[in-house]
């Protein structure tokens, strides 16, 4: 008796439930090693020490997948403005040059990172930076709509993370991986990170080992660019 082929749509889904299973693998492992001990990792970890847990996690959660979305959203555009081997390349190259960027990172890091780190963030929140001035304009709208702990600290979050690495990696990711794999994966790994900052506070922070996961996430991005550049030789 002969075997029965699968047809194309049970191909095709075994093949995006594959590539989903991929992303949001390799984006949760990839923030969750980036993100911990992260300048956003220890802002939330202060904002805890100072306010109640609650509205704290809850702006880091939503700072921080604001601007996943945002990197999520940018990839995909990417991948429909050019061919998708060039897409390719492209991460390949950007890969390469953030994992050079993360290893001599973690290489040159000290032993006590972790609580120098803290303490920048520290003596930085105590100052009146971007996010305390735009907050300062808008004394009473955040105690009036939501907690005003919520409010700064989803906008600490959004302004010290919108240059960071880890989402311009994200954006590399959205661009030739499954991007709701990488939406889903992303967010879990930020919650992963926020809810270890926050519940955590100081005690974890000062001993998390930022030299050990900032080699971490260099390994990963090298295993990123090995399977970039095998997809675009293929």
């Amino acid at each position: 008796m002969e075997e029965e082929l699968p047809s194309l749509a049970e191909i095709l889904e075994e093949q995006t439930k594959g590539s989903f299973i991929h992303a949001a693998t390799s984006s949760a492992l990839f923030l969750v090693l980036s993100e911990i001990g992260d300048v956003t990792f220890f802002t939330a970890a202060v904002m805890a020490m100072r306010h109640s847990w609650f509205p704290v996690l809850l702006g880091a959660l939503l700072g921080n997948a604001a601007i996943h979305m945002v990197s999520v959203g940018a990839g995909s555009v990417v991948t429909r403005l050019l061919p998708l081997r060039w897409v390719h390349a492209a991460s390949a190259v950007c890969y390469a040059i953030f994992a050079i960027m993360t290893l001599r990172e973690g290489l040159r890091m000290s032993k006590h990172r972790a609580k120098n780190e803290y303490e920048q963030v520290e003596n930085k929140l105590r100052k009146n930076g971007p996010a305390k001035r735009m907050l300062s304009r808008l004394p009473n709208l955040p105690g009036r709509l939501m907690p005003r702990a919520f409010v700064e600290t989803f906008a600490l979050i959004l302004f010290e993370g919108l240059a960071d690495r880890s989402h311009l990696s994200t954006l590399v990711m959205a661009a030739n991986k499954h991007t709701v794999g990488i939406v889903v994966g992303g967010l879990i790994g930020h919650s992963v990170s926020a809810a270890l900052a926050v519940l955590g506070g100081k005690n974890l922070a000062l001993k998390v080992n930022v030299r050990s996961l900032t080699l971490g996430a260099s390994a990963v991005l090298i295993l990123f660019t090995i399977m970039a550049v095998v997809t675009f030789l293929s």
